[in-house]
């Protein structure tokens, strides 16, 4: 998505949000204890019972001071899991 700049994440939910709202997520990788704390907003929705199955949800594109950081972290941990067989909601 070229207009998702500096990173962000779909989270899978049911909640109801709004284009433009802003977010704050805390996320934690798998192998570490530490949790990072990023800000948002919702620049993409996907409704319940979108076609294709997919899953409802929300795309949040980050903002803040430590956006870039955490974009990297993520771009590096996904590098590892490129030949994995489990499916993915990455673009």
């Amino acid at each position: 998505m070229p207009y998702v700049k500096d990173g962000g994440l779909f989270i899978r939910t049911h909640d109801a949000y709004d284009m433009g709202d802003k977010v704050t997520l805390s996320i934690q990788f798998f192998e570490e204890s530490e949790v990072h704390f990023i800000e948002g907003k919702v620049v993409w929705m996907t409704p319940e019972g979108a076609r294709g199955n997919k899953p409802a949800g929300i795309g949040v594109q980050f903002y803040g001071e430590n956006k870039r950081q955490l974009t990297d972290k993520i771009k590096n941990f996904l590098a590892e899991k490129l030949n994995s067989v489990l499916p993915t909601h990455t673009m």
